[in-house]
């Protein structure tokens, strides 16, 4: 079931109408979570289970990791456990094909399709959610969410499963936490949100894809014609992708819950790190907190403060390799991540575009400084 399907309109106007039967906190996220079950077992009930159990380990991991004094332990169980699952069912099947190829050198024949594992729809949005808010309660800048519905709410907030945006514990549980009160304000801020969704995937994304489909399935297209396919494919992926988030947006704002705007003309940027501020506004905003701004910290503090060629180069380009890796299993992925990491890296090497110098101090107070994002 689609978010763009009539017949998930026909499941939303459903829960729509229990969700404010009730105003109430309690009711309301029951309504919200049982929602979120229905619609994921529609779409992959093997999916739903993977997220149950994962889910349910990782609460016990991150409960433990607050009650216990072996903290470290089962914070790092709980990075790894996300990490593990993510890598299994992402990334197995890229090496089934070179293990059945090895296997055969040895007289084994293995069948490649029975070895192949189905992805489970939205496991790259919400390992980064669960990933996040481990990292957080660590940094105690929240504090653990004590019931395991709630935590799974937070984790399946079925609007945002399948394509985000990927909102923080911070910002949503919050919002979880109160009774939501109708207002028509709720459908004066969703309605253009709703149109705006449904033409750029009906209208745009849908009818360029016929385009650019017919020019890739050509033995031998000419230079024109890849040149306008390619433009014509980054126009699709962002009419795509930024329906599902001003839909996704549109949904919460009828349920009273305020999400993060995604993206904010990416095209109009005037730098490749302006681009990453307006692009998959989110998933920058984890990449850049959870990982550049650490990796930059501990080059500056290594440097005590001082700018060398590796602080600036090695940041941006693990970032975007893991940025990569992220989107998908392949080598064309890794080649994008290290293409745009050290386009990144080599804006920031340009005349005027050093940083500035920390001092000392500065780099003492890093842990919790700002320091500008690429």
């Amino acid at each position: 079931m689609q978010i763009t399907n009539f017949n998930f309109y026909l499941f939303f106007f459903l829960v729509f109408c229990l969700y404010w039967i009730k105003p109430q906190q309690k009711w309301q996220n029951w309504v919200i979570l049982m929602a979120g079950m229905v619609f994921y077992i529609w779409i992959s009930p093997i999916g739903l289970a993977i997220l149950l159990i994962t889910t349910g380990l990782e609460y016990f991991l991150t409960q433990r990791m607050v009650q216990t004094s072996g903290k470290n332990k089962y914070f790092y169980l709980s990075i790894a456990l996300n990490i593990f699952t993510l890598v299994i069912f992402k990334y197995f099947n890229f090496f089934v094909g070179p293990v059945a190829k090895a296997a055969l050198g040895i007289g084994l024949v293995l069948d490649v399709n029975v070895l192949k594992l189905a992805l489970p729809a939205g496991l790259s949005f919400y390992t980064l959610r669960r990933i996040s808010y481990i990292l957080d309660i660590q940094k105690t800048t929240i504090k653990p969410i004590s019931k395991f519905h709630e935590y799974l709410l937070y984790v399946s907030y079925f609007p945002q499963l399948i394509s985000g945006p990927i909102d923080r514990a911070g910002s949503l549980y919050p919002q979880l936490q109160k009774d939501r009160l109708w207002s028509f304000e709720n459908f004066r801020s969703a309605w253009p949100l709703v149109i705006s969704g449904l033409f750029k995937k009906i209208v745009i994304a849908d009818n360029v894809s016929i385009l650019v489909d017919k020019v890739f399935s050509l033995l031998v297209p000419t230079g024109s014609q890849l040149m306008v396919a390619t433009f014509a494919f980054s126009i699709q992926i962002l009419a795509d992708f930024s329906a599902y988030t001003d839909l996704s947006r549109a949904l919460s704002h009828l349920l009273g819950i305020q999400t993060p705007k995604n993206f904010d003309s990416p095209f109009l940027a005037v730098s490749p790190s302006d681009f990453w501020k307006r692009w998959h506004i989110t998933l920058s905003e984890w990449l850049r907190d959870y990982i550049f701004f650490p990796i930059r910290r501990a080059f500056l503090r290594r440097s005590r403060g001082k700018n060398t060629w590796v602080s600036i180069i090695l940041p941006p380009t693990v970032t975007m390799l893991i940025s990569g890796i992220w989107h998908g299993a392949g080598f064309n992925y890794l080649i994008w991540g290290l293409y745009h990491g050290m386009l990144l890296a080599l804006f920031q090497l340009l005349p005027g575009n050093h940083k500035p110098k920390a001092t000392v101090l500065e780099v003492k107070q890093l842990k919790n400084a700002r320091v500008a994002y690429l």
